[in-house]
């Protein structure tokens, strides 16, 4: 599945992940050393990849 970050300091950066690692809604999908996490939503964009946005830890 491909997952587009959305919001935080890595805005607009894509990555791969395993389908059956990430099913539901609002999983934890990737964290900066920074401290932000993001979540995936079960939203789309216009390519059919997952949206994940940004929070602050």
């Amino acid at each position: 599945m491909k997952i587009l970050l959305m919001r935080g300091p890595e805005h607009g950066r894509m990555i791969t992940a395993d389908t059956d690692q990430y099913r539901g809604d609002f999983r934890e999908v990737h964290r900066t050393p920074d401290g932000y996490s993001y979540q995936l939503t079960d939203r789309q964009d216009d390519r059919g990849r997952r949206i994940a946005v940004c929070f602050r830890d």
